[in-house]
């Protein structure tokens, strides 16, 4: 394991993988780009246990998320919300727009109306890896 944050795991795959992300069970869509959301930007983020695309407007990009469990508080800072549901069994899927990579789906307020993702640029920072863009992943 590298990472633990809130309600998702990240961990180094030693398989190669695609430079495509899923937005269905079934489709998915080529890389061309990898770079952080902006602020008021139109973004898509795709859930397996919704098995739904959702879009929303990105409303903040420093937000601060605590979630308690087992009686252990973990704080997560440095996260961009999204106003669009989600639903629990969701996290780890990817937040974009067209073909561009901008986040992973970190956590999401108790009502479902707000999702909160972990920026790219830090997930390839903390995972010390570089996303692969198409039509080479090298």
């Amino acid at each position: 394991m590298l990472s633990y944050t809130g309600d998702a795991m990240l961990m180094r795959s030693p398989v190669m993988m695609d430079a495509w992300f899923h937005y269905r069970e079934t489709a998915g869509k080529p890389v061309k780009e990898v770079r952080d959301p902006w602020l008021n930007e139109r973004v898509l983020s795709y859930g397996r246990a919704s098995n739904y695309e959702h879009s929303g407007t990105v409303s903040s990009l420093s937000s601060i998320k605590s979630a308690t469990q087992n009686g252990v508080t973990t704080t997560i800072g440095n996260l961009v919300e999204v106003d669009h549901s989600m639903t629990f069994g969701d996290s780890g899927g990817p937040l974009y727009g067209g073909n561009t990579a901008m986040g992973l789906l970190s956590n999401m307020n108790r009502e479902g109306t707000l999702a909160y993702y972990k920026k790219i640029k830090t997930v390839e920072n903390t995972l010390r890896l570089t996303v692969c863009k198409d039509p080479v992943c090298s």
